[in-house]
C-alpha cells in the first residue's frame, strides 16, 4: 500500500446546543507539491481543487471508529479552494527551498521524552507518585544539568533544504494564513435530533471523500490514499451550552481487525474525556528566587539580576505523555497507540485574584498584511504558546515550566518592552498584542491563571469560556513579591579621599532598571526607561545610558557601624568585624524618576575607652536623625545599604528589601582617641605582680649524692608557676584564665610566644628553678576593638636595689606587642570583652652584693605604653624580695669544752653559790662565710650513757636521722607589701655567740629540757648549718625557709653538762646523816632505774675555821665516805636486781657518822667541839678495771668525777633528838 497522499483532521470548534450544531475546522494537509497531481500525472492537484466531505458520526463513545462500523452520513461538505491559494504556495516556493522528499517520522528510544514534576506540580493536587516513568521527582534532571555533555551524535550536514510538509507547518503557525492556503476549513455539523429529554451520548466525528470527489479514481485504486482520522464527541444536550475542544485525533481503519493494528487505542480514550472541554487541568506557578531555574529551595543558586516574573506550566504528566506518544517509545521499548495528540499550543488566562473577568495574554489584533501576493484580511485573535523538547545531556526533556510571564503580551510585546529587554526589533510583527495590560505584573499582588488548549488549526475555548469537566487544580494562584535586594547605594565623601578623619557625605539612592522599575508600580517608570532606551538608538553604543531609576521601594538608608574584632574572635564574624549598632535614616521622598535623589550624612567621632561607655544609638524601627556616632580608637567600617519598607505582602522575604551593603570607605579608618584616658586599671600592686620561687622537683645536689632531672618537671614546673599567678597551664604552656583575654611577654628564660602572644611556652626546665619568676599583671583598661597602641606597644624596664647597701642596677627587658588577634583560651568561658590583660614573666637570679653575699632586693618594674599618636602612659609596680640563697659553707668544729659562771662563797664560807655551766664549741674560721650569718644548731638524737647500764646490751642504732624540717616551699610567692615572716628560722636554734670572738659558741640547751633534766647525762647528736639570723629594722635580713639555712655538719656524742647533785645534810643528837642523789639513764624519754647505781657518791666533811690572820675562814677536810644505796624497795613481784625500771625518784646514797666520830675527827686537828662543819657530795664514773680504795685521796687522779654538790652548811646541834 502507498503512502497517504491527503490528510483529513476534524477539531471541534464549538456547539450550538439550541440549534444542536457542531462547528469543526478541517485541517487538510496534502503530500507534496499541492501544484502537482495528487498521486498519477492524471490525478487532480490539492491546488486548485474543491473537495466535497461526507460527514461520519458515530453514537458508541466506547468503541473507536470504522469505516465498516460508520457509514458516511448525509450531511456533505464543500471546501472551495480560496481566492489567494496559488499565490501563498508560490510564496513558500519563492521563500524556501522545498526539495526534501517526504519522510515519515519513525518513534524509538532516542526519542523518548522525559520531565521533571517540579515541587509547585506536585503541591498543586493530590500527588502521590508519577503516573508515568516518563516522569521523575527525583535528583535525575539536576544531575544531567550538571553533567558534562555527552559526545555528540552523528549528525546529517546542515542544509536549506526542506520538504512541503514542513512548509505546511510554517503556514500553520498563523492559523489565517493557513486558511488562506486552503489547509484550514470551518464547517457546521447538525446532530441527529434526540429522543425527548435524551442528550447526544456521545461518540464520534471524522469525514471522508464524498461520492464523486474529483480523486474518487485515486482513492478506488488505492483505500490508504486518504488518511482520516476522528475525533472524539463528549455528551452533548441541547439544553446545556458548553465548549468542546479536540484533545486527540484517533486514525479511523477499515475495519475492527485494522484498528487493532494501530495499538491499544482505549488507553488514549481519557486524555480525549478529560480535556474535550479545552482547558488545563493542573495549572501550577511559581515566582523564582534564583538565577538558576532548576533552584527550587530558598538555600541555594546564584541570585537574581533580573526578575523573570511567573513561571507556568499545566498538566505535566500528561502533555509529556501525550508529546512522548508522537516521537517516543515507552520506557519499556513497547510503541504507544498510534493517536496523535490534537494539543498545538496553549493559551493562558489571568485575572488579579479575587476579580471574577478573565483576561487573556495572548490576545492579538491585526490590520491585515500581504504575504507574497496574497493579502490576509484584518483579523483579532489569539496566539499560543507552544511546549517543545530540548536536549540535556543528550537525552529529550520537556522543560520543567512552559511559560514565564513578566507582563504585558506573552506573544506580541510592544516595541519599547522589546528594546528595554534587549536587541530592538529588525522587523515589524504583522499584529500587535491588546488587553494584556488590562491586568499589569506588579509586587505585592497576588494572580490567578488558568491555561486554555488551542489545537493545530488554531481554534480553541474562547476567552470567556468557562470548563465544565472536573480539574485537581484548574486555577493557580501565585504571589508575585519583590525578590530582587535594592542595588547599591552610591556615596560621595564631601571631605576628599585623602581626609584623615571623614564626616561628611551624599549618599543616592540605589538605582533600578527594567523590568524591575515596572513592577514597583512607581507612575511613570516604563515610559521613562523607554525614552532612555529610544535615545540610545541615535548613540553609539559606548555612549549608551543605562536604562535605570532611583528604586521607589528604597526609602531608608541603614547606616552600619562596624569596629575591627581581633582575628580568631567569632564574634567579628567571617570579615573580623562587628557590629556595633545599626541606625536609619530616611531618602528625601521620590517624585520624578528622572530627579536625583541625595541624603547628607554627617559622621560625629566620639571618644571611649571601652565601647560600652558610650549609649550607642538604638534601632526602634524608625528613622533617626542626626550625625551617625562613631568611635575613636578602633578600626572602623561604616556600611550603608538600601532598605525597603518592612512589608512582608511585598517583598518576598525580608533579605529582598536588604540591599547590597557599600562601604563609606575603602577598608577601615582608625581615629585616635583624643586625648587617651587612662589605660592602665586600678587595680592593686598585690594584683598588678607576684614573685614566684620554684623549688626542685628532687632534692637539692647539697643533700643528695645524684639529682637527675626527673621527667615532666617541666610541666609540673609551669603547672607550679600558673596555680600561684592565677593562671592556666597546659603541656608546659602558659594561658590566661579562659574568657580573658591575655598576652604574654618574657625575659630571661628560654620561650616561645604564641603569633598572636596569647600563649607562652617555656622550654628549659632548668631556668624555673631557684630564680625569682616576677609576674606583673596589668589590666588594660579597653575593650577587645580598641588599636591605638604602636608596635612594640609596652616597653618593660626592671630596677633592683640591694638592702640595705643600696646598690641599684638597672635593665631594659623588652616588650609586649599585642597584635589585634586572640587564641582559644579567651573563648573558653563566656568571655569578657571590656578589657584584656597583660602577663609580663621575668626570671630574676637571686642577686648578690659586691662582697659576694645574698641581700634583700626591692624590685621594681616599669611598663611604658606608646600610643598610634606618640603618647605614652607608665606605671610602675615596686616588691621586696627575701633572701633565697642559702650559705654555702658548712661550720668544722675544733674543739669544745664547759663554760662555766663564777665561783661563789656564801657568807662566812659556810656554803657555795650554784654554778651554771654550758658546753662551749670552737668553729674554724672560714672567710667565704657572710660575717653576718650565724651558726645554729638542732637535736637529732639522744642516747643514755653506757656507762650507768652495767651490763645491759648496747642500744640499737639509731634510724636516720630526719630531715630539717623546713616548709618545703615547692612554691614561694611574694607579693608586693608583704613583711619578713621569720620563715624557717624556729626549725633551728641559734648558738650563742661569743661577744669577744667571732669563732666561740655556747651550745644553748635542748628547747624541751632544762639544766636538771636526766637526759643530759645521757649523749646527743647534732647538726650544725650556718643561717640566716633574723633581721633587724636597720640590717634586714628577710630570708625564705629553704634559703635560711646552709649545709649540714652533724657530731655525734655530744654531752652536755651534767645537772646539779643535791648534797643534803641531817643532822641529830646522834649525829650526821648526808644523801644524794645517783645519775640516772633516760632512753626514749623513759627514767632507767639500776639496781645497784653503777656511780659512786662519796661525802667529804669539812670543818670551817677563821683563817690565822682573821680575814677570811677556811673549810678544813675532815673526812670522806662512801655513800651506800638506799635499801630498794618490795618489788611485789617484779624482778629483782638490774631490773630497768621506769620510776621518776633516782635512787639515792647515804652516808652518816656519829657524835663520837665527828668529836673525834675535830680533836684530832685540834678543833672545838663547836667548830662549825659543812659537807659536800662528789659522784664519780666507773672505772672499767675496778674501784680504788681511796679515790679521793691518793688515788685522785686515777678517777673521773661526774659532777660535784655545791658546798652546804651542816647544821648545829638543835634538833630534837632522835626516837
Amino acid at each position: 500500500m502507498a503512502a497517504p497522499r491527503l490528510s483529513i483532521l476534524p477539531f471541534l470548534q464549538s456547539w450550538d446546543a439550541p440549534q444542536g450544531r457542531l462547528t469543526v475546522n478541517l485541517l487538510l494537509v496534502p503530500v507534496g507539491d499541492p501544484a502537482q497531481p495528487l498521486g498519477p500525472p492524471t490525478a487532480p492537484a490539492f491546488q486548485g481543487t474543491a473537495l466535497r466531505l461526507a460527514a461520519h458520526i458515530s453514537d458508541d463513545p466506547g468503541r473507536v471508529a470504522t469505516l465498516a462500523d460508520v457509514p458516511a452520513g448525509p450531511q456533505l461538505v464543500d471546501l472551495a479552494p480560496p481566492p489567494d491559494q496559488a499565490a501563498l504556495f508560490d510564496w513558500l516556493r519563492a521563500e524556501f527551498k522545498l526539495t526534501q522528499p517526504e519522510t515519515v517520522h519513525v518513534r524509538s528510544d532516542d526519542f523518548r521524552l522525559r520531565k521533571y514534576l517540579p515541587l509547585s506540580y506536585r503541591r498543586s493536587h493530590g500527588f502521590v507518585a508519577p503516573k508515568t516513568p516518563l516522569a521523575s521527582i527525583d535528583d535525575t534532571y539536576h544531575c544531567l544539568l550538571k553533567c558534562p555533555p555527552p559526545p555528540a551524535r552523528p549528525t546529517p550536514p546542515e542544509t536549506d533544504e526542506m520538504s512541503w510538509g514542513e512548509g505546511f507547518a510554517v503556514l500553520l503557525r498563523q492559523p489565517p494564513v493557513a486558511r488562506a492556503a486552503g489547509l484550514i476549513h470551518t464547517v457546521t455539523i447538525d446532530l441527529p435530533e434526540p429522543a425527548p429529554g435524551q442528550a447526544h451520548p456521545g461518540g464520534w466525528l471524522f469525514f471522508s471523500l464524498a461520492a464523486g470527489h474529483p480523486f474518487a479514481a485515486e482513492a478506488a485504486a488505492d483505500p490508504g490514499w486518504a488518511k482520516l482520522y476522528a475525533t472524539r464527541l463528549p455528551r452533548l444536550d441541547r439544553a446545556e451550552p458548553r465548549p468542546v475542544f479536540t484533545a486527540t485525533l484517533f486514525p479511523v481503519a477499515a475495519d475492527a481487525a485494522a484498528a487493532a493494528g494501530l495499538g491499544p487505542l482505549d488507553q488514549v480514550f481519557p486524555e480525549a474525556a478529560v480535556f474535550d472541554d479545552g482547558f488545563a487541568k493542573i495549572v501550577h506557578a511559581r515566582q523564582p528566587i534564583h538565577a538558576d531555574g532548576s533552584a527550587e529551595d530558598a538555600a541555594g543558586g546564584p541570585p537574581l539580576r533580573l526578575d523573570p516574573g511567573i513561571q507556568l506550566a499545566w498538566d505535566d504528566e500528561d502533555t509529556l505523555v501525550a508529546t512522548n506518544r508522537a516521537i517516543g517509545t515507552e520506557m519499556d521499548g513497547s510503541l504507544p497507540p498510534e493517536a496523535p495528540s490534537a494539543v498545538f499550543g496553549y493559551r493562558i488566562d489571568v485575572r488579579a485574584a479575587g476579580d471574577a473577568g478573565w483576561t487573556s495574554l495572548q490576545a492579538v489584533t491585526s490590520p491585515g498584511f500581504a504575504v507574497g501576493g496574497a493579502a490576509i484580511p484584518g483579523f483579532d485573535a489569539e496566539g499560543i504558546v507552544e511546549v517543545h523538547p530540548m536536549t540535556v545531556a543528550g537525552q529529550f526533556w520537556l522543560p520543567v515550566f512552559f511559560a514565564r510571564w513578566a507582563g504585558g503580551s506573552l506573544v506580541a510585546p510592544g516595541d519599547d518592552e522589546v528594546l528595554l529587554r534587549g536587541p530592538a526589533r529588525t522587523a515589524a510583527l504583522p499584529y500587535s498584542g491588546t488587553g494584556a495590560g488590562a491586568v499589569p505584573l506588579r509586587y505585592g499582588r497576588d494572580y490567578e491563571f488558568r491555561v486554555r488548549l488551542a489545537d493545530t488549526t488554531g481554534g480553541g475555548p474562547a476567552a470567556d469560556a468557562d470548563p465544565v469537566n472536573p480539574a485537581a487544580a484548574p486555577v493557580a494562584r501565585q504571589a508575585f513579591r519583590r525578590m530582587i535586594p535594592p542595588g547599591p547605594v552610591r556615596s560621595r565623601d564631601l571631605d576628599g579621599a585623602g581626609a584623615h578623619t571623614p564626616r561628611h557625605f551624599q549618599i543616592h539612592r540605589p538605582r533600578i532598571g527594567y523590568p524591575q522599575a515596572v513592577f514597583t508600580g512607581f507612575p511613570g517608570a516604563f515610559d521613562h526607561l523607554a525614552a532612555i532606551g529610544r535615545a540610545n538608538q541615535g548613540r553609539p553604543p559606548a555612549a549608551w545610558v543605562v536604562p535605570d531609576m532611583p528604586d521607589p521601594d528604597a526609602d531608608l538608608l541603614e547606616i552600619r557601624v562596624l569596629v575591627q574584632a581581633p582575628r580568631f574572635d567569632p564574634a567579628g564574624g567571617d570579615a573580623g568585624f562587628t557590629l556595633l549598632y545599626r541606625t536609619t535614616r530616611a531618602f528625601p521622598a521620590l517624585v520624578d524618576p528622572a530627579a536625583p535623589a541625595v541624603l547628607d550624612l554627617t559622621l560625629d567621632w566620639v571618644d571611649c575607652a571601652r565601647l560600652s561607655d558610650i549609649a550607642w544609638p538604638m534601632d526602634g524601627g524608625l528613622p533617626g536623625a542626626g550625625p551617625v556616632v562613631v568611635p575613636r580608637g578602633r578600626n572602623v567600617r561604616v556600611l550603608v545599604r538600601a532598605l525597603g519598607r518592612a512589608d512582608p505582602g511585598y517583598f518576598g522575604s525580608e533579605a529582598a528589601r536588604l540591599g547590597s551593603p557599600g562601604e563609606l570607605w575603602p577598608g577601615t579608618v582608625t581615629v585616635p582617641l583624643s586625648p587617651e584616658p587612662p589605660l592602665f586599671a586600678p587595680t592593686t600592686d598585690q594584683e598588678r605582680l607576684a614573685s614566684v620561687f620554684l623549688q626542685p622537683e628532687v632534692p637539692r645536689a647539697a643533700e643528695t649524692a645524684v639529682a637527675a632531672a626527673q621527667p615532666g618537671a617541666t610541666k609540673l614546673m609551669v603547672t607550679r608557676l600558673a596555680a600561684a599567678t592565677g593562671l592556666v597551664a597546659e603541656d608546659g604552656t602558659l594561658y590566661g584564665v579562659p574568657g580573658r583575654r591575655t598576652v604574654f611577654g618574657c625575659a630571661g628564660l628560654k620561650h616561645h610566644l604564641a603569633p598572636d602572644g596569647g600563649a607562652l611556652t617555656l622550654t628549659s626546665p632548668v631556668e624555673l628553678e631557684q630564680v625569682w619568676l616576677n609576674l606583673v599583671r596589668l589590666r588594660l583598661d579597653r575593650d577587645w576593638s580598641w588599636t591605638g597602641l604602636s608596635s612594640p606597644a609596652v616597653t618593660v624596664s626592671r630596677r633592683v636595689e640591694l638592702l640595705p647597701i643600696g646598690q641599684i642596677s638597672t635593665r631594659s627587658l623588652g616588650s609586649i606587642s599585642v597584635d589585634h588577634a586572640i587564641n582559644g583560651q579567651a573563648l573558653r568561658a563566656a568571655p569578657d570583652r571590656e578589657s584584656l590583660d597583660l602577663v609580663f614573666l621575668d626570671a630574676l637570679e637571686p642577686p648578690t652584693g659586691p662582697d659576694g653575699h645574698p641581700y634583700e632586693v626591692r624590685l621594681t618594674y616599669t611598663l611604658t605604653a606608646r600610643f598610634d599618636d606618640g603618647g605614652t602612659q607608665s606605671v610602675e609596680v615596686e616588691t621586696r624580695l627575701p633572701v633565697a640563697t642559702a650559705p654555702k659553707v658548712a661550720p668544722k668544729l675544733v674543739s669544745a669544752g664547759h663554760a662555766f659562771s663564777d665561783y661563789t662563797i656564801l657568807g662566812d664560807y659556810e656554803a657555795t653559790g650554784r654554778r651554771r655551766r654550758m658546753l662551749w664549741l670552737e668553729f674554724e674560721p672560714d672567710p667565704a662565710r657572710d660575717p653576718r650569718d650565724i651558726i645554729y644548731a638542732r637535736v637529732l638524737h639522744h642516747t643514755p650513757d653506757p656507762m650507768l647500764m652495767p651490763g645491759w646490751e648496747p642500744a640499737a642504732d639509731p634510724a636516720p636521722y630526719a630531715g630539717l624540717d623546713l616548709d618545703p616551699e615547692a612554691v614561694r610567692v611574694i607579693r608586693p607589701g608583704q613583711g619578713d615572716d621569720h620563715a624557717g628560722l624556729n626549725a633551728m636554734q641559734p648558738l650563742i655567740k661569743a661577744v669577744d670572738s667571732d669563732v666561740h659558741y655556747a651550745l644553748p640547751l635542748p628547747a624541751s629540757l632544762s639544766s636538771q633534766s636526766p637526759e643530759l647525762f645521757g649523749f646527743f647528736t647534732y647538726e650544725f648549718r650556718v643561717g640566716h639570723p633574723q633581721g633587724t629594722e636597720a640590717a634586714p635580713f628577710w630570708s625564705t625557709a629553704q634559703g635560711r639555712f646552709g649545709p649540714a655538719l652533724v657530731i655525734e656524742g655530744v654531752q652536755h653538762p651534767a645537772p646539779d647533785l643535791a648534797c643534803a645534810i641531817r643532822r641529830t643528837r646522834a649525829g650526821i646523816t648526808a644523801s644524794a642523789g645517783y645519775a640516772v639513764a633516760v632512753q626514749d624519754g623513759r627514767v632507767m632505774r639500776i639496781q645497784p647505781p653503777n656511780t659512786e657518791i662519796w661525802f667529804v666533811l669539812y670543818g670551817r675555821v677563821m683563817q690565822a690572820d682573821g680575814q677570811s675562814w677556811r673549810n678544813i677536810q675532815l673526812d670522806l665516805r662512801r655513800a651506800q644505796p638506799a635499801p630498794r624497795r618490795p618489788t611485789h613481784g617484779r624482778p629483782g636486781a638490774g631490773y630497768l625500771g621506769t620510776h621518776h625518784l633516782a635512787p639515792t646514797g647515804h652516808a652518816a657518822w656519829t657524835t663520837a666520830d665527828i668529836e673525834a675527827r675535830l680533836a684530832a686537828f685540834g678543833f672545838d667541839e663547836a667548830t662549825p662543819l659543812t659537807a659536800l657530795a662528789i659522784e664519780l664514773l666507773p672505772e672499767p678495771n675496778g674501784t680504788f680504795d681511796a679515790p679521793l685521796a691518793g688515788d685522785l687522779g686515777q678517777v673521773r668525777i661526774l659532777r660535784t654538790s655545791p658546798l652546804v652548811a651542816v647544821g648545829g646541834g638543835c634538833c630534837p633528838p632522835e626516837v
